[in-house]
């Protein structure tokens, strides 16, 4: 099978605050169905502050969230990607933001899924269309070169420019080699060119 004729490619954009705020003003302001809109904008703040895979998202429950205010983790079971338990910590911070968006999920009953597209919330979203409905959002509202795997990559790269090791990164994010975690790194020009001036240093 032959791929895409060359420089066709999209080059995939990371999501940083900016189009954080974006995105979830747009989602506020479309014309989704009530339970899709709020679906998506759960979605997101959890892929953006705690870096998760997107079909991740389809496990939580309730008490995940109830358990995050509290302790400040989330912690996922043997059905992440690679069948690895992993906790996923959030900054002290954020939690205040978190428990905004989730303040109906603290009240309910732990045992409902935290994303459902159905009222009565006892059935979770299927990995597969959850991503395929963010995605969709994604695209309308910053662009063709954004997807979920954006919320991961940027994540991944605030990480390595706040000078966190390659190796704690890894273990951060549930990647078992850190050869994957470096793939989602984005160098900007800015750092390009500050380390050309390194060269010029010892020169």
């Amino acid at each position: 099978m032959r791929g895409r004729p060359k420089g066709t490619t999209l080059e995939r954009k990371d999501i940083y605050a900016e189009e954080f705020k974006k995105l979830i003003e747009y989602v506020k302001t479309s014309n989704q169905k009530t339970i899709a809109k709020a679906n998506a904008i759960k979605a997101f703040y959890l892929l953006y502050y705690f870096g998760f895979r997107a079909g991740e998202l389809a496990h939580l429950k309730n008490y995940h969230i109830q358990r995050m205010a509290v302790e400040h983790v989330i912690s996922l079971g043997n059905d992440t990607k690679t069948k690895t338990p992993r906790d996923a910590y959030v900054a002290p911070e954020h939690v205040d933001i978190l428990k905004e968006v989730f303040k109906e999920e603290l009240e309910e009953d732990e045992k409902f899924a935290l994303l459902s597209p159905i009222r009565n919330r006892m059935t979770a979203y299927a990995s597969s269309s959850l991503v395929a409905m963010l995605n969709r959002v994604l695209k309308k509202a910053l662009g063709k070169q954004y997807s979920t795997h954006s919320f991961r990559a940027g994540y991944i790269t605030t990480l390595h420019r706040a000078n966190i090791s390659i190796k704690t990164i890894a273990k951060v994010v549930g990647h078992k080699k850190e050869m994957t975690t470096m793939r989602y790194i984005t160098i900007s020009e800015e750092e390009k060119r500050t380390a050309v001036k390194q060269v010029g240093r010892v020169a």
